[in-house]
């Protein structure tokens, strides 16, 4: 097995992580729920998905959202761990996992009170 590949039935694997499942899919990337073995913690991986990795534009448009996100600091948004190689394919980025619910989870459930998101935009402003 490579370092990335993707597996049948939109299963992605990479070496070191147990990839569980996938959470969250766009035109353009996927979002899997994996653990870390080496460290034994749960994390997020965000992979271009398998059809864009030949798109220079779109690899591009990954490799600067993945450079943006890395300059963001606040206590509610979560920490870039780990980035592919250069040439892995697809290209992937390891995210930290936090506890809690993702808002489109949250969305999810029901129209939210407007105290609750005001809440939710303040924290997203700063």
């Amino acid at each position: 097995m490579t370092n990335s590949e993707s597996a049948g039935d939109n299963q992605m694997r990479i070496s070191g992580y147990d990839i569980q499942k996938m959470i969250f899919e766009s035109a353009l990337v996927q979002l899997w729920e994996a653990h870390q073995l080496s460290l034994d913690r749960d994390v997020y991986l965000l992979n271009l998905r398998e059809e864009h990795v030949g798109v220079e534009v779109k690899v591009s448009w990954f490799q600067e959202l993945v450079r943006f996100v890395a300059r963001l600091h606040h206590s509610s948004f979560i920490q870039i761990i780990d980035i592919s190689a250069p040439d892995a394919r697809p290209p992937y980025v390891i995210l930290e996992r936090l506890d809690g619910m993702l808002l489109s989870d949250l969305l999810a459930e029901g129209p939210l009170e407007p105290d609750r998101a005001a809440q939710i935009v303040r924290t997203i402003a700063e």
